[in-house]
């Protein structure tokens, strides 16, 4: 090889990195511009980086076809076998954190009375399961040996499964701990009480199984746990 073409191989390499990074983010800001729904922001960050690496790869190409031409005709028939289930691949694993972003979304302001701890969980167990799924079919679509997939499948639902168990006794411990806390808190104060309780304070507006609601001095109100309360010192004033 002459000067020339390693000088080629290098501005193939910087320039694919260098196009990757600068388009990518074009590609992240309009994604993730306001104004755009959660679900297509959400997805910004996985199609970006796909863009970015799309560009490393194509450049990586180049290089080798200048450095071995041989080798580059050689594996040209693959790669046009092989790109399209890449693709497909990249597809799902997106099309699989966009769906998970939208559950997430829909079904998180649906557990605000549930204790902070256990909606991270629930939302977290979706993303994995998602997301699980969305890996696993693009494996299979890349072509991969069916028994490893079914492996694979074996061993995620077995996680899945585990974690599932998890999720509910812990959580439903946590559950069980709050409700008693709350049925505590509602033995000595009331609505209308002014009370303070570590770096909480406010007038208790309302009360329910697993929390309580606080109104501070602006007219806010605050969310607060019982066991929060309990644990914090309360002290308290009864209200007219």
């Amino acid at each position: 090889m002459t000067t020339t073409d390693w000088l080629v191989v290098a501005g193939l390499i910087v320039g694919s990195l260098l196009l990757g990074a600068i388009v990518s983010r074009i590609v992240y800001r309009v994604l993730s511009a306001e104004g755009r729904p959660s679900t297509v922001s959400n997805a910004a960050s996985p199609i970006s980086s796909t863009v970015f690496w799309g560009f490393v790869v194509a450049g990586l190409l180049g290089a080798l076809g200048v450095i071995q031409p041989d080798t580059l005709d050689q594996m040209s028939a693959d790669i046009v076998d092989f790109v399209p289930r890449v693709i497909a691949a990249a597809v799902l694993v997106i099309a699989a954190r966009v769906i998970a972003e939208f559950v997430k979304s829909t079904v998180g302001p649906t557990m605000g009375r549930m204790p902070t701890h256990v909606q991270r969980q629930v939302l977290n167990a979706i993303d994995v399961v998602i997301l699980g799924v969305g890996v696993l079919l693009a494996v299979n679509q890349l072509g991969i040996d069916t028994t490893i997939v079914n492996i694979a499948v074996a061993a995620f639902l077995f996680s899945l499964a585990l974690s599932f168990a998890l999720l509910v006794g812990l959580g439903g411990r946590g559950v069980a701990a709050e409700v008693a806390a709350g049925r505590a808190v509602k033995r000595i104060v009331k609505i209308g009480d002014e009370i303070e309780a570590g770096n909480v304070s406010g007038v208790v507006t309302a009360m329910h199984p697993t929390l309580v609601e606080l109104a501070d001095t602006d007219g806010r109100v605050e969310m607060i746990a019982p066991s929060t309360l309990l644990n914090g010192g309360l002290r308290m004033r009864r209200g007219d």
